[in-house]
């Protein structure tokens, strides 16, 4: 079986973050935490965006997000293997939600899985690739490695498990990483 659908045993915490305004206090939040370097995804009203993160800074392909845009993000999520803020707009209009990180806090079972992101490679540039889907729509997504046309990418996602009676489900979920899977994979 996959290593990827066996449950494994590690150390998480959570800590809950409120009232976020600008890309300036979401890098302040990160930095804070140790993280300098990461993957972002942000949703806004009208479009999404996929970012790095280096040295506390977001870096957006052919800057295609501005700081004017972030009145319109309505949620988003920044991780690494370490750990993710998520957060989503709330009633107040301002960003809220957790952040959680793995190495530290509670002993808690957790499984990873990938997801593919749709689309196959057309072109890179700057760390990030584009991928174009048949029916035209396409996405700058970042990733340093090599990829063939073949390949796909996918983000790696950890769900954490809790158990009632005989009964598992999930807890919460967070991004781990971007990946690549090669067709034989799929």
């Amino acid at each position: 079986m996959s290593e990827f659908f066996m449950p494994q045993l590690m150390i998480s915490k959570t800590e809950m973050v409120h009232s976020v305004e600008s890309f300036y206090h979401l890098e302040q939040i990160f930095d804070k935490n140790g993280l300098t370097k990461a993957f972002a995804i942000f949703y806004f009203v009208n479009k999404t965006a996929w970012a790095r993160v280096e040295r506390a800074k977001f870096i957006f392909k052919s800057n295609t997000v501005t700081e004017k845009d972030f009145q319109f993000i309505t949620e988003c999520r920044i991780f690494n293997h370490e750990g993710e803020i998520f957060l989503k707009k709330g009633k107040s209009g301002k960003l809220e939600g957790r952040i959680r990180f793995d190495g530290q806090g509670e002993l808690i079972e957790a499984v990873d899985v990938r997801q593919l992101i749709l689309g196959r490679p057309n072109g890179n540039a700057e760390g990030f690739y584009l991928l174009q889907e048949e029916q035209g729509r396409s996405g700058w997504v970042p990733y340093d490695g090599k990829l063939s046309d073949s390949d796909h990418l996918a983000v790696q996602t950890r769900n954490y498990l809790s158990y009632s009676g005989l009964n598992a489900g999930y807890i919460d979920s967070r991004l781990v990483g971007i990946v690549s899977v090669s067709k034989k994979e799929e």
